[in-house]
């Protein structure tokens, strides 16, 4: 059995779009060369953001006719309500947790199509 990680940087100098742009390029490349490895499939999964980013690659595969390349998905606690949920509409910066605006942002800009490389 092969794992493979991919260690993704976290959103907090506002460039989200860096962060999904390595992460779809990361995952292309290993379903590239999973005959390297051995393999010649892969489970794409994550936690969280990495739930999110992991779903985001999943449908690039899809969206460039390497979907064959997956062998399964899972996810925890993605952020899967782009809109941004009540309680997070409610936060404001100073928040322990998570600053509400700039998470909003982050979502909203999830929506625009991605840059071709």
């Amino acid at each position: 059995m092969l794992a493979a990680v991919i260690d993704f940087r976290n959103a907090r100098d506002d460039r989200l779009d860096r962060t999904l742009r390595q992460c779809i390029i990361a995952t292309e490349w290993l379903t590239d060369h999973l005959a390297d490895f051995g393999a010649d499939r892969i489970l794409i999964g994550g936690k969280s953001s990495g739930a999110h980013l992991g779903c985001e690659a999943l449908l690039h595969l899809r969206s460039v006719g390497k979907i064959s390349r997956v062998a399964r998905f899972y996810s925890m606690c993605g952020v899967f309500d782009l809109d941004a949920s009540r309680s997070l509409r409610k936060v404001s910066r100073c928040s322990l947790l998570i600053d509400g605006p700039a998470a909003i942002k982050n979502l909203h800009r999830l929506t625009l199509p991605f840059p071709a490389t």
